[in-house]
């Protein structure tokens, strides 16, 4: 079989140069353990018994998992002294245990000499013996898993301490294993007969999203999702070529942005430690300040009527990125809306709003003096650098998508003619300020020609950007296929936007901002995926379309958070953490064409670092393994025996955890890799190496 080659060697010298046309060699499959050197965190699980201290109680019962559990009858005492898992101090570890009618605390051990615990960072509440309903609390008389939480492992310690409560506990009351494993992993279907009388890695650990079992035996925060047939579950081989001679966009940190959602309150300790560390890791080249109310509601002080300086201050202090360099970060500050009057005394706001939610322009100039002042604050008086103000938040709902909907007037001008002026009375204190918006809560095409237009025609002479957002799905039964495909829906609302813009402003570009998305819109439905690792799948594959889409600046929902987070509120990072960290420091640069995707289930994506990398991305979108067949030249460096040792760094996000390690050059030349259903994929060469 003869195929088409590219060669480049304008990069290094002395590299072989080989005829455009040559026969393929014939392709084999890498073994993982030639890739991945480094596996994730391998579930375990711990029996109580083998680790309970002295003064407890062994108690043998058929019913338990290795035979025997341990108890107490005195309140507040500690069971077990339990040895954590090895891994990095930033690697997050999920904790479960095996109880019966416990109230259970986890607490870190802070002395290790003495063996002492801190305070606690979890407890397993039994809320009694019934339930609301009458119905007997399994909880309180059969033995069950119940998830803790999940931690940092600097966080957790070498040791966790697991202490019993206060409560009237039932005969049999007790505990009886332990169990660590990576984020989204569970026990329950692990299978007791995989434990024995020590430490046990677990062999199967069934299905990672299953749902998490609360005390009370109903499913809890982490719901359930569905998988749909068809490219969701069909399997194939992606034979890759990669043309590193033709460039088809930029890929920048700005596109890999995020939304700082818990950055409107300080920090300080190790609160502030962590989190300045997990931003740094992500490395995000923007960062939205918002969230629902702010900043009115944190930095205002209401009985005055003027913003509470020293509670910027102390805010702001808790992460200041870099102003310049790759880790540099744009920042733009969301000003939500105006606080509006209630008849609640415990709101103090006090503008007014019509019967459909509009401001009441009497208001326009006293709001945008606010506007004005905290501009003055944060850039002015304490010189924070934020380049982008953002006027409003989702005011769409009020002025054009529920009075259409509900056959009501309608108001984009009137929006319009708000953000004019208010950007008026920033860009008078501030002229470096970018302004934009109008935030709208999606980007549909018959929004995009109707009241996006007409927004944007109003606002034109001081609008720098448009913002709108996208969540592809308010449910948590929709499938994955469909939610992936939500992404190319998002790309197709870019550049509409692109297009109405320009058409609008064809002598001044205009930014447009994806200023919020993520996998689902509620929060409170259950959806998992978030906070496992088909949201590392959705987040990579929004970056890729970003980057083909051409979109100047994207920032996910959000930070930290107990549904959305890139880490959780205990600052453990989740699989779409890593996807930030690999994207912001392998993936940005000139993205190059590669061929050979398989549309709807392999995903490719590669990208040189001028003078510093070259790398490549593969996503598995698809509930199944599937296969991507390398290029002979993957690096578009040559092929001969000088390039032949060079080491490549290799990652990897799936199911089971993060896997890292290196492999040679020479081993990935047509090799054949397998990728994990659901799953991101990571090759990067530095110019170092060679």
């Amino acid at each position: 079989m003869i195929v088409s080659r590219v060669i480049n060697v304008a990069v290094w010298a002395s590299v072989l140069v080989l005829p455009a046309f040559m026969l393929a060699a014939p392709s084999r499959m890498l073994a993982e353990a030639d890739l991945f050197q480094i596996p994730p965190l391998c579930p375990q699980i711990i029996e109580a018994e083998d680790v309970v201290l002295p003064s407890v109680q062994k108690v043998p019962d058929a019913s338990a998992s290795g035979g025997v559990y341990v108890t107490s009858s005195k309140e507040w005492t500690t069971l077990v002294r339990v040895p954590v898992p090895s891994a990095e101090s930033n690697e997050s570890i999920a904790v479960w245990i095996h109880t019966r009618g416990l109230s259970i605390a986890l607490k870190a051990e802070i002395d290790p000499v003495k063996k002492k615990p801190g305070k606690e960072l979890a407890w397993t509440w039994k809320p009694g013996d019934t339930l609301k309903d009458g119905a007997p609390n399994p909880a309180a008389h059969e033995w069950g898993w119940r998830r803790l939480g999940t931690w940092r492992r600097e966080t957790l310690g070498d040791h966790i301490h697991l202490m019993r409560g206060r409560d009237n506990s039932s005969e049999g009351a007790g505990l009886d294993a332990i169990f660590f494993g990576p984020v989204g992993a569970s026990p329950e279907k692990t299978g007791q007969a995989n434990s024995s009388a020590s430490s046990k890695t677990v062999q199967a650990l069934g299905d990672l999203n299953a749902p998490l079992a609360a005390p009370d035996g109903k499913q809890n925060e982490m719901g359930s999702n569905k998988s749909d047939g068809g490219a969701a579950t069909s399997r194939g081989a992606a034979r890759l070529s990669i043309d590193w001679a033709e460039t088809l966009g930029e890929a920048t940190r700005r596109q890999f942005g995020l939304n700082l959602m818990t950055d409107f309150e300080a920090r300080t300790g190790e609160k502030k430690r962590l989190y300045s560390e997990n931003l740094t890791y992500f490395n995000p080249g923007f960062a939205r300040y918002h969230a629902g109310g702010k900043p009115f509601a944190l930095w205002f002080d209401y009985q005055n009527r003027m913003w509470d300086r020293e509670k910027i201050k102390a805010a702001l202090d808790s992460w200041t990125p870099p102003a310049t360099g790759n880790a540099s970060v744009g920042r733009m500050l969301n000003i939500s809306g105006a606080p509006r009057k209630s008849d609640n005394p415990q709101k103090s706001g006090w503008f007014e709003y019509n019967q459909y939610g509009w401001l009441d322009p009497r208001h326009y100039d006293e709001f945008g003096d606010l506007c004005a002042d905290l501009a003055r604050i944060i850039n002015i008086e304490q010189k924070r650098g934020f380049e982008y103000f953002e006027i409003t938040n989702e005011h769409d709902f009020a002025y054009w998508r529920n009075r259409a909907k509900a056959g009501e007037p309608t108001n984009a001008k009137g929006l319009g003619e708000l953000f004019v002026a208010v950007a008026k009375k920033i860009r008078a204190v501030d002229p470096s300020i970018k302004l934009g918006g109008p935030a709208s809560c999606r980007g549909e095409p018959w929004l995009t020609e109707s009241f996006h237009r007409e927004f944007a025609q109003v606002a034109l002479p001081w609008l720098d950007f448009f913002s709108f957002h996208c969540y592809p799905t308010g449910s948590a039964d929709t499938s994955d296929s469909k939610v992936y495909d939500g992404i190319a829906e998002m790309g197709e609302m870019i550049r509409a936007h692109r297009k109405m813009l320009d058409k609008l402003s064809p002598n001044r570009r205009i930014e447009i901002h994806l200023t919020e998305y993520n996998v689902n819109w509620a929060w409170n439905v259950g959806d998992p995926r978030m906070a496992n690792h088909k949201g590392a799948v959705f987040d990579s594959l929004f970056f890729i379309e970003a980057v083909r889409s051409g979109l100047d600046v994207g920032a996910a929902w959000n930070d930290h958070d107990g549904t959305y987070g890139k880490a959780d509120y205990g600052y453990a990072i989740r699989p779409a953490g890593r996807a930030f960290h690999y994207f912001n420091n392998w993936l940005v640069g000139r993205a190059v064409k590669v061929s050979g995707e398989i549309p709807r289930m392999v995903v490719a994506f590669a990208v040189e670092q001028q003078g510093e990398r070259r790398s490549l991305v593969l996503v598995n979108r698809t509930g199944e393994t599937q296969t991507a067949i390398l290029p002979d030249d993957v690096f578009g460096i040559g092929v001969n025996k000088n390039v032949a040792d060079l080491p490549v760094s290799t990652a990897r996000i799936a199911e089971d955890g993060l896997w890292r390690g290196s492999v040679t050059v020479a081993k990935l030349r047509n090799a054949e890799l397998g990728l994990p259903s659901d799953s991101v994929t990571f090759l990067t060469l530095p110019f170092s190496n060679h």
